[in-house]
Formats: structure tokens, C-alpha cells, sequence
């Protein structure tokens, strides 16, 4: 096969892949959207009665409901510091040995 041949089967194989990927990102873009959708209008009904899902108030601002914020957002913040502190354990496990 020439060198023109081989140049040519490269790019047209090239192309098919940038195609291929192209396909897939669309499709993944057109799975999401719905539930984007959904997820905002849960977020806009949740926001009119002036708590979120996280429990921190968006109308209350008086100390009481400041301090009450504050501790839903530690709350929340200990929970993920849990979360990374167990992956961060299941990352350094040593493997069991097998005899």
C-alpha cells in the first residue's frame, strides 16, 4: 500500500472516531437535560416555602435562625469530611495476601 493510502486510511479513521465521540457527548447531553429540569423545578418549590433541601433558611435572618444555618451547614461539612476520610482510608488499604 502507498504512503497516500495508508495517510488516507489514517485520516478517515480519525474522523470516525472524532464522529463516534461527538455521538456519544451528544446523547450523554440529551440523557441529562431532563433530569436537570427536574431537579430545578424541585429546587424552585423547595426555595418558595424558604428552606432548601440542605435545611438552611432563606428567609429567616435573625441570630437564631443564623446560628441554626450555621449549624446545618457544619453538620453537613462533617458529613463530608467523613466521606473523604473513609475514601481516603480505602485508597491506603493493604492488600490481604492470598495463599
Amino acid at each position: 500500500m502507498t504512503s497516500i493510502g495508508k495517510i488516507s486510511i489514517a485520516i478517515i479513521v480519525i474522523i470516525l472516531i472524532a464522529l463516534g465521540v461527538w455521538w456519544y457527548m451528544a446523547a450523554q447531553i440529551t440523557i441529562s437535560t431532563p433530569a436537570m429540569q427536574s431537579a430545578t423545578s424541585t429546587d424552585n418549590a423547595s426555595t418558595t416555602n424558604g428552606t432548601d433541601t440542605s435545611g438552611v433558611s432563606a428567609t429567616d435572618t435573625s441570630n437564631t435562625g443564623l446560628n441554626q444555618d450555621m449549624t446545618n451547614v457544619n453538620t453537613q461539612m462533617n458529613g463530608l469530611n467523613s466521606d473523604s476520610a473513609s475514601a481516603d482510608q480505602s485508597m491506603n488499604d493493604q492488600p490481604v495476601s492470598q495463599q
